[in-house]
């Protein structure tokens, strides 16, 4: 079977996306389709998109966003029915709504997503400021991807049911298929085991991966911490993918790393070997659809606690400072005794695991 892969960027990039595009590509390529890379795509008309956008934030205080705009996906629409007409394909498969909203080809169209634009204005802050131009050219968008589709996959339950509740899609179309670890090489379970077994024991090893500071809650991980040392648990917390704003002094058991590129033999080994030293990944993320960092935290020996946002349904929070302990533990999954000392130390069973996530990409 040879699978047309729409991206508006280049799958071979693991930085967008969180590197999604790219693993979902090598996954379909591991079961044995012939996928070929139609992105990137040129915006053509991004200048338009400049202006209206300059417009929009500087008269009105609004954002606005192109990509989804009809003449944006008409654009790329063109672009692919040509790369169509040169090559034969039997699937059309896009990690993503706006580029294929506006297709029309004689092959069946798949969608795979983490969210609809519904429940993006739903959940995230950064949605709710949009203009009416963008809300409106969204939904058009959105609904005319999902009804050229012959099969929509979602990450999540959430998304899904937000497809079928907002956008009328038959639900015999929809089907959920959780991510996977966007790792190249991820451990065996026998690794992963042996890993668990010689973790130290002198302390409690917390980790929280994300590239920004407020949105995915770095400052309550912080927060957790000095918690956990001031009831007497030792407490260590690494934070990876971005650093704190200027003037933020923090505590000396806080470690940052800063950004780690997946786009690199060794930026994946650090990543993989910075998850296989701690007991816990903690995120306090504020409006993830499905934060790909659990399932690669899964698929290591490191337990996971999934935060109540987006795919885990509502925000997490942390409460008061004192008096919290109680409410941290529960809303972090860690119970009064930390796991029986830091997750029992041995065995990947145990772990918290992110509904459907593998120890393969994609």
């Amino acid at each position: 079977m040879r699978i047309a892969y729409i991206t508006t960027y280049d799958a071979n990039d693991r930085t967008p996306w969180s590197g999604l595009g790219h693993a979902i590509l090598q996954s379909l390529r591991l079961q044995g389709f012939d996928v070929v890379p139609l992105g990137p795509m040129r915006n053509r008309l991004a200048w338009l998109g400049r202006q209206k956008g300059r417009f929009y934030y500087r008269l009105m205080g609004q954002s606005y966003e192109f990509d989804r705009e009809a003449l944006a996906a008409w654009d790329y629409a063109l672009q692919i029915k040509r790369r169509l007409a040169r090559e034969p394909f039997d699937i059309v498969f896009s990690p993503g709504a706006p580029p294929i909203s506006r297709l029309r080809c004689r092959q069946p169209i798949v969608c795979w997503a983490d969210a609809t634009f519904a429940s993006l204005i739903n959940h995230h802050a950064s949605y709710q400021r949009l203009c009416r131009e963008s809300v409106r050219s969204g939904h058009r968008t959105e609904r005319s991807a999902l009804q050229r589709c012959a099969l929509t996959l979602f990450a999540s339950e959430w998304a899904a049911q937000s497809a079928i509740a907002d956008y009328g899609v038959e639900s015999s179309k929809v089907k959920v298929v959780p991510f996977g670890a966007n790792l190249n090489d991820p451990p065996s379970t026998a690794a992963a085991l042996h890993s668990a077994a010689q973790r130290t024991m002198s302390g409690c090893r917390l980790i929280s991966v994300g590239v920004h500071w407020e949105r995915k809650g770095m400052p309550r991980a912080v927060a957790l911490a000095a918690l956990l040392n001031r009831r007497g648990i030792p407490t260590t917390l690494t934070i990876v993918g971005c650093r704190p704003p200027s003037g933020v002094v923090l505590p000396p058991f806080v470690r940052i790393v800063g950004f780690v590129s997946k786009n690199t033999v060794g930026g994946e080994s650090l990543l993989a070997r910075l998850f296989t030293e701690a007991h816990f990944h903690v995120l306090f993320t504020e409006e993830d659809c499905f934060p790909i960092v659990f399932a690669e935290a899964n698929a290591t020996p490191c337990r996971i606690s999934p935060p109540r946002s987006g795919a885990f349904g509502g925000q997490l929070s942390m409460g008061a400072e004192e008096g919290a302990s109680a409410r941290a533990r529960r809303s972090m999954k860690l119970p009064n005794t930390l796991e029986r000392k830091y997750s029992n130390q041995a065995g990947t069973n145990s772990l918290l695991t992110l509904p459907g996530a593998s120890t393969t990409s994609g």
